[in-house]
């Protein structure tokens, strides 16, 4: 499996981390493939390794780590997860928080169009 295979699939995006490895990025973890195995990393988020269970794989979470926020602590630390069942992409993406691209229907896109090119004659003032 590579990455622009899982990201065409499920209409998601591509990026490069630090490290110039392409990974799919969540708004809480990120989505990456070594060794042909599909692997997410959560990096001081909020994690419950009760959830990470039903992934699969080899799993590995960190402890907690208390992080100042407002007048209580945030309780956050890092996990990792090698090897995601194939039947469970569909909720490591989720759990990653990775958004899914927006597709646009034919019909909806004639649509966009039609009132794009509208707007473009009455800015011109024809």
């Amino acid at each position: 499996m590579t990455i622009e295979a899982l990201a065409e699939k499920h209409h998601l995006k591509v990026t490069r981390d630090e490290c110039n490895d392409k990974v799919i990025q969540g708004s809480r973890g990120q989505l990456y493939v070594d060794g042909g195995k599909l692997c997410a990393l959560w990096l001081e988020a909020h994690v419950n390794a009760l959830k990470l269970a039903p992934l699969g794989g080899r799993q590995w979470v960190g402890d907690y780590e208390l992080v100042p926020h407002g007048k209580a602590n945030r309780r956050l630390r890092d996990a990792k997860v090698v090897g995601i069942l194939p039947d469970q992409v569909t909720r490591a993406i989720r759990l990653t928080g990775c958004r899914v691209k927006r597709q646009v229907s034919e019909e909806e896109r004639a649509r966009l169009v039609a009132r794009l090119a509208g707007n473009q004659t009455r800015k011109r003032g024809l």
